[in-house]
């Protein structure tokens, strides 16, 4: 082999080296953008999926907005807008099956309990929240007093709620 044909040999490998580097930098980059576009739309997909679960909460909650005849009002309207806080606080930071579980409850109790609902069905929705992991557990020690001082006075909580 004359030293043309080694330098032409040698040029020839490389090209081709350099090649098979590109091919596999493309591969690696389209692998890499391929795995975080599906990462995306995953998010994207559970992030509608917990939408759609509070959504169905709060909604079920607005139609609790009422107040019983028994109920007063500044109570009422308090002990409600901390609840439909809560659910928000609560809702966005906990496990999917506990959400599905819990707009489970909520859906059992509006049937049990059509409205208008007393402050007992708002209470055991307090309760309810506070039993969904740590998240729920830190609202219901956050807002407690909050709660106690409206929700728990005796001429408020006229009526019993079944639970599911």
């Amino acid at each position: 082999m004359n030293m043309h044909t080694r330098d032409q040999h040698t040029a020839e490998s490389s090209r081709s080296l350099f090649r098979v580097m590109v091919i596999l930098l493309v591969l690696v980059g389209t692998v890499t953008a391929g795995t975080w576009l599906a990462m995306q739309l995953s998010a994207a997909l559970q992030f509608r999926a917990r939408r759609a679960h509070v959504e169905a909460i709060r909604a079920i909650v607005r139609s609790w907005r009422p107040p019983p005849p028994d109920a007063k009002v500044a109570d009422w309207e308090a002990a409600w807008e901390i609840i439909d806080f809560s659910i928000g606080n609560v809702c966005w930071h906990i496990s999917a099956e506990e959400l599905e579980h819990l707009r489970n409850d909520v859906e059992q109790m509006n049937q049990m309990n059509k409205p208008p609902v007393t402050m007992d069905t708002l209470e055991w929705l307090w309760v309810r929240l506070s039993q969904t992991g740590p998240q729920g557990n830190r609202n219901h020690m956050q807002f407690q007093p909050m709660w106690d001082e409206v929700a728990r006075k005796p001429a408020a909580t006229a009526g019993t709620a079944t639970s599911p």
